[in-house]
């Protein structure tokens, strides 16, 4: 018999493994691809790739185009641009994660 000790290291260690495993799916699949595909379009569609652009334009200018360093405006504007994502495009993406492990995932396991 285990003790509760054992017993208690093996499920976590379990399901680190299940979540490499999916993740090692989600990529392999192409679904990670497929999903990729399916956000950039919809930040297109929502109007979030040409506000951030703007962002960029106004930091440009800002800064003066020969004292911006790329990774410094990334850095700079990456909060801002995730804040500004719509929140339909946040929940279709959880959603397709969710029916991929749904899809992946017996339900009676304990995931």
């Amino acid at each position: 018999m285990q003790s509760s000790s054992s017993r208690s290291l093996v499920n976590p260690l379990k399901k680190l493994q299940r979540k490499e495993d999916l993740e090692k799916e989600f990529l392999e699949s192409g679904e990670k691809d497929r999903v990729q595909e399916i956000v950039e379009r919809r930040l297109h569609e929502s109007g979030w790739a040409k506000r951030v652009e703007s962002m960029c334009e106004e930091y440009i200018a800002k800064k003066g185009y020969e004292r911006v360093e790329l990774q410094a405006m990334v850095n700079d504007l990456k909060d801002a641009s995730r804040r500004i994502v719509p929140d339909e495009v946040k929940r279709e993406l959880m959603q397709l994660i969710q029916e991929f492990v749904n899809s992946r995932t017996a339900t009676d396991d304990g995931w």
